[in-house]
């Protein structure tokens, strides 16, 4: 969940969402306030899971991106996490609950609700790799080594319901984080599908690293720490451009903070100095860049401060998805 503040606090943290705007140069995303939470996910409605035979026919019907889980193994998501959130049906048990191991190289935010955006409490704990740590082995056996694990591992749990069923949107904190899954309290034969839930076109999902949206001015904006994950849809063809505008909290003339842009963990784009007040900071990305479904932009800067209790290091005004020919 992301960190909750008072509204007194500096910088105040909220569910993270933005509008999208259409301009004639392109996509035009623009930072409004928060939302009441994730939209409830554009897929049909997962069958009620009280037996194998649900799940199997959810998989079956191939139209939800779903994975399984059950209680008897620590059951990996490998491709359903890629959307940075997930959806699951928890059906009602007394003394049930599901446990999530989520890693990742950055410190995840990560935040539960139900698919009306009610807030559903989660329980975290934040673990270390390594050998005889609380870590299912699934983490790291591919590579035969405790040491390989993500260096920042959360348990959460989620507690079921004894009187119903509880349907809920776990968001990830980045689009495709190391997640494992696994049913407590449940019978060997209760699986539960778990669904992707896709960026849709309109929507940006700011996710791990970012504060909620604050006035500044005239203008919207929205701080960064050191990085910030932010989640867009794919629904475009060809090469893009990137805009932002923003503004460094930190910066000089002889030693200019840098931002950089990193798209999908697989394209680095060069770094770009960043100027006193707001500037418009562009990256040209390459449609080999872009996969099917959701994407992920990773910002980072060089350089932060403090304001109070919070590190920041960039103001976000604006984002821009604009096509190339």
């Amino acid at each position: 969940m992301r960190r909750r503040l008072s509204p007194r606090a500096a910088v105040t943290i909220g569910l993270l969402c933005a509008s999208t705007l259409i301009a004639a140069a392109g996509l035009v995303r623009a930072v409004r306030a928060p939302s009441a939470g994730p939209p409830a996910p554009e897929v049909l409605p997962a069958p009620a899971p009280t037996s194998a035979g649900s799940i199997d026919a959810t998989l079956s019907r191939d139209m939800s991106g779903c994975g399984g889980a059950r209680s008897t193994v620590w059951n990996p998501l490998s491709g359903v996490e890629y959307t940075g959130r997930i959806r699951l049906d928890l059906p009602a048990r007394s003394g049930g609950a599901v446990v999530l191991f989520i890693g990742d190289a950055m410190p995840l935010e990560l935040d539960a609700e139900t698919t009306t955006g009610d807030p559903v409490l989660m329980h975290r704990e934040r673990l270390r790799r390594g050998p005889g740590v609380h870590v299912p082995p699934d983490f790291w056996l591919d590579d035969e080594n405790p040491w390989s694990a993500p260096g920042h591992i959360v348990r959460a749990t989620i507690d079921a319901f004894p009187e119903r069923a509880l349907s809920i949107v776990v968001s990830l904190g980045r689009r495709a984080p190391r997640v494992l899954v696994r049913l407590i309290g449940y019978p060997p034969d209760v699986r539960v599908p778990v669904c992707a839930v896709p960026v849709r076109e309109d929507e940006t999902y700011f996710a791990s690293g970012w504060y909620g949206e604050q006035a500044g001015g005239t203008t919207k904006e929205r701080w960064m720490r050191d990085i910030g994950a932010v989640m867009v849809s794919s629904a475009r063809d060809g090469a893009v451009t990137i805009r932002a505008r923003a503004r460094p909290a930190t910066t000089t003339a002889d030693d200019p903070t840098r931002l950089t842009l990193r798209v999908n963990d697989v394209l680095e784009l060069p770094a770009v100095s960043m100027t006193h007040g707001p500037a418009d900071y562009e990256w040209h990305v390459p449609d080999v860049a872009w996969v099917p479904g959701t994407n992920e932009l990773l910002f980072s800067v060089s350089r932060t401060t403090t304001s109070g209790t919070h590190t920041i290091g960039m103001s976000l005004q604006e984002l821009r998805l604009l096509h190339r020919e």
